[in-house]
C-alpha cells in the first residue's frame, strides 16, 4: 500500500486487538490488521490477513 500523506510504500504491518462488550454484557475480542508508514506513522486498517497471522495459522496446524 502507498501512504496518502507522504506517497511512500507502507512497510510495517501489524494487528491491533480490542475488547468490545455486547448488549448482553459478554465480551467479544476483535482484531484489526493494519499497514503503517515508517516515516509519518500513518495507519491504514485493512480487511486482509497480514504476514503474522499467516505464519501463526501455519505453525498451529
Amino acid at each position: 500500500m502507498i501512504c496518502k500523506t507522504c506517497n511512500k510504500v507502507m512497510s510495517i504491518t501489524g494487528t491491533r486487538y480490542e475488547q468490545k462488550k455486547n448488549k448482553d454484557g459478554s465480551k467479544q475480542f476483535l482484531h484489526k490488521p493494519y499497514c503503517e508508514c515508517g516515516n509519518c506513522k500513518y495507519r491504514k486498517y485493512t480487511k486482509f490477513t497480514n504476514f503474522q497471522e499467516i505464519i501463526k495459522r501455519f505453525t498451529n496446524t
